[in-house]
């Protein structure tokens, strides 16, 4: 991300797929609208898993899956599911008490890595409950058409305008 786009990354926050679905888990899963092609997919990937068109509570592992999805459509539908599950994750921890969202930070701190120590990440909850009504904006990379499909030994791949990329992601985050 540094070397391609010019950001400067200070700190990282990472979690595997187990602490993923403990966090949603630990929260009450999330709320999420599906079509009956995700259906299909989460009941083939999870049998016994009772859904429905439209909104439907999801635990950490119909949730992973969820935000794994590809096969029924195309990566950049995936990344869109992905956006949606971390958007539906921060607005419903936008709904705790600070209080609460302590104690639940405090649960999910060990089932993540970062750059920050365990004092500091936590000194960030006190952050996160103020900023907890913030407008969220999206963009998603490469933006519409900066690319075109290539193959590259039998691989389906994209290649982009980096420069109008970098701009575009640039003036998003910094204007």
């Amino acid at each position: 991300i540094e070397e391609n786009f010019r950001i400067p990354i200070h700190d990282y926050i990472v979690i595997n797929f187990v602490g993923f679905e403990q966090v949603i888990d630990q929260v009450g899963g999330i709320t999420v609208s599906l079509t009956e092609a995700e259906i299909g997919y989460l009941v083939e990937k999870n049998p016994g898993a009772v859904l429905t068109p439209g909104e439907n509570l999801l635990n950490g592992q119909l949730a992973l899956w969820y935000a794994r999805t590809r096969k029924i459509d195309s990566d950049f539908t995936r990344t869109g599911r992905q956006r949606i599950v971390i958007e539906t994750l921060i607005r419903k921890l936008g709904q705790l008490s600070l209080s609460e969202l302590d104690g639940l930070a405090r649960q999910i701190l060990p089932l993540v890595k970062s750059s920050r120590t365990g004092s500091s990440m936590l000194a960030l909850v006190a952050d996160a409950y103020a900023w907890r009504n913030y407008p969220i904006r999206q963009l998603m990379i490469p933006v519409n058409n900066s690319f075109e499909p290539v193959v590259v030994r039998d691989a389906q791949m994209y290649r982009f305008d980096v420069t109008a990329n970098v701009e575009k992601l640039q003036q998003f985050l910094y204007r």
